[in-house]
């Protein structure tokens, strides 16, 4: 049997469940976006993935053994080419919708709107910028972002800190 399906009577059996509610391709990019100087398309297993992966869970789910259908990575470019090519339920954006970095914002998550794809932002704050100002995949921005911003965390900082706030 293919990969898929190894993978998710593998996960029935060790959950000793009968279904799963959601299922994510992992990474048909294999994370090479995040590498300086890479692309998000430097490596994509996207064919396969809608052609193996995809008709198999889109089966599943019409039968019930599986809830909801999704595709977890780093970058929304090619996350934005699956909610063209299929129906998904959900996106897990791993890291390029934060603080620093809201391209998405204009193209993508409009896009996952329309369709009804739920979105989970899974690294809002994977800069660094909440905790020590430093930027782990990020130029450091211009002095003019960098100063409110600051101020804005050190503010919501010395709230949760000093009068017991939650944010």
């Amino acid at each position: 049997p293919s990969a898929t399906v190894r993978f998710v009577n593998g996960g029935l059996k060790r959950l000793n469940l009968d279904r799963l509610d959601i299922v994510f391709m992992h990474d048909p990019d294999e994370g090479v976006s995040l590498q300086p100087g890479r692309g998000p398309y430097d490596v994509s297993h996207f064919d396969a993935a809608m052609t193996h992966a995809y008709s198999i869970l889109a089966e599943w789910r019409r039968q019930g053994v599986i809830g909801a259908i999704g595709v977890g990575m780093n970058q929304w470019q090619m996350l934005a080419d699956f909610a063209h090519a299929g129906e998904f339920d959900c996106f897990l954006l791993a890291g390029r919708y934060t603080l620093l970095e809201q391209e998405a914002l204009t193209t993508f998550l409009p896009l996952c709107a329309q369709k009804h794809i739920s979105v989970i932002i899974g690294g809002p704050y994977n800069s660094g910028i909440l905790a020590t100002g430093i930027f782990l995949t990020y130029l450091v921005p211009d002095t003019l972002l960098f100063i409110p911003l600051y101020q804005i965390v050190r503010g919501l900082w010395l709230l949760n800190n000093y009068c017991g706030m939650v944010w």
